[in-house]
């Protein structure tokens, strides 16, 4: 006896049992087994799934799509080079006027700009390009593209992101520089030592020593040690530790005297930071606590809700509902605002422990992101009840014209009225029995959460 599953059934299924490989055949209650991947069941096409099998029937022949023709051209000969379609296709934009972006030109402008007049300070300015306490040692005085590295690795997407990265990198690389040119006259015993006076073994010592140091102030504590530098403050260790390593070897490997290198090193670094943090205030740019970024992401949440409402209450709109390209369409929008959102906020949000007025960070924004994140949830659920609601005839008589449903769901759309919502949710006989009962109250919720995120919108604005 071989039964079908369907995607509803295998979902579940998948939930509730772990994504174990024996799951219960929904008809006879008996076990099967699974044959193919999970990842090629959803490739898949059809209203219904044949991958599984009852172990007491016989066994269904089933084509393997990783066999199938086309399927191995696309695969093998085609996907390999999608990468290089898009870069063709990136080129020829720029021979099309039509398809130019100002924005983002303004923005290669402003990286191009950085570039440009730090190799040209290095290169026509000869106090600039060959600094050091002293100009004899001219192996150290040459910065050797530091200030290059420094302004592309301090660059962020966001100026609080950039501001708090090149306040990171600038106090890492100076106690850094610092404690290297404070240890290679400790193991030399002299003021400007070359590599030759270095005794090798206590530098080793030194280093090792204050690396340690470094990464326990810099590392997170506990469990979350595992994750390495901590995302707040670690960039301080990471140039810390990279300067004071560079700078010793360099010095012991006599690429100049340890005044010069240590001078020269520093100096670089910090015209490379000023250069990104500067450019990072010139407009075009993206202020990672502005509260637009949650609004916009509140109103693609508003928009999908009002448009699920408004299909229920359109009979002709209930076989769109039951689409797959509208349940893979339902939040697409909001999803992608929702992650542009936390990533600049996460940007913007470093170095929590520094007070500073342009750059900080409203400490409101990050859990109201969050908040947004569980009425995402909810309208996700929604959905799966409207689906229900399309899907049975009884349902959806009682959401016919004139009918005390219809009326309340037209309310909600029209007022975005909640003041009638329980405190509690129905109970859970209830939330089984009674589809149409459950999807009032988590609409009437959910546009209770949207009044409450637009309260805490405007407190933050």
């Amino acid at each position: 006896m071989n039964h079908k599953l369907c995607v509803e059934c295998f979902g579940n299924a998948c939930c509730e049992l772990g994504r174990h490989n024996k799951l219960t055949c929904p008809k006879c209650s008996h076990l099967f087994v699974k044959f193919q991947s999970y990842s090629r069941t959803f490739k898949v096409v059809g209203g219904r799934l044949k991958i599984y099998q009852c172990v007491r029937g016989n066994e269904i022949d089933q084509p393997d799509p990783e066999k199938d023709p086309a399927r191995h051209f696309q695969t093998n000969l085609v996907v390999p080079f999608l990468p290089l379609k898009r870069w063709v296709e990136t080129l020829n934009r720029a021979f099309h006027p039509k398809t130019w972006d100002c924005y983002t030109f303004l923005w290669s402008a402003k990286l191009t700009a950085g570039f440009t007049g730090l190799f040209c300070a290095s290169v026509y300015s000869e106090a600039w390009g060959s600094f050091s306490i002293e100009p004899n040692y001219t192996s150290g005085g040459v910065f050797a593209g530091w200030q290059l590295i420094a302004f592309v690795f301090v660059t962020r997407p966001t100026v609080e992101g950039t501001a708090k990265k090149g306040l990171q990198r600038a106090m890492g690389i100076a106690f850094g520089g610092f404690m290297a040119w404070l240890g290679i006259i400790v193991c030399s015993g002299t003021w400007n030592a070359i590599g030759d006076e270095v005794n090798q073994y206590g530098l080793i010592a030194w280093l090792t020593i204050w690396t340690t140091i470094a990464g326990y102030f810099t590392i997170d504590p506990g469990a979350a040690a595992i994750k390495g530098w901590s995302y707040d403050h670690g960039y301080i260790g990471v140039y810390f530790v990279e300067h004071l390593t560079l700078i010793a070897l360099e010095v012991y490997r006599n690429q100049g005297s340890n005044n010069a290198i240590a001078a020269n090193r520093i100096v670089s670094n910090m015209g490379g930071i000023t250069a990104a943090v500067v450019l990072g205030l010139i407009p075009p740019f993206v202020k990672g606590n502005d509260p637009k970024h949650p609004a916009d992401y509140l109103t693609a949440l508003e928009d999908a809700f009002a448009g699920l409402l408004t299909a229920l209450l359109d009979e002709e709109e209930y076989s769109k509902i039951d689409s797959d390209v509208y349940k893979a369409g339902f939040l697409q929008d909001a999803s992608t605002k929702h992650q542009y959102a936390k990533w600049v906020l996460k940007d913007a949000g470093r170095l929590k422990f520094v007070t500073l007025p342009f750059f900080h960070q409203d400490e409101r924004l990050m859990p109201l992101m969050e908040a947004m994140g569980v009425t995402e949830s909810f309208l996700r659920r929604l959905l799966e009840l409207a689906v229900d609601i399309v899907n049975n005839e009884d349902l959806k008589n009682e959401l016919a014209e004139g009918t005390a449903g219809r009326t309340t769901l037209q309310g909600i759309l029209a007022t975005n009225d909640a003041t009638d919502v329980p405190a509690s949710a129905p109970d859970a006989e209830e939330s089984t029995l009674d589809t149409l009962s459950l999807f009032l109250y988590l609409a009437k919720r959910i546009v209770r959460r949207f009044q409450e995120h637009k309260a805490t919108l405007s407190q933050i604005r």
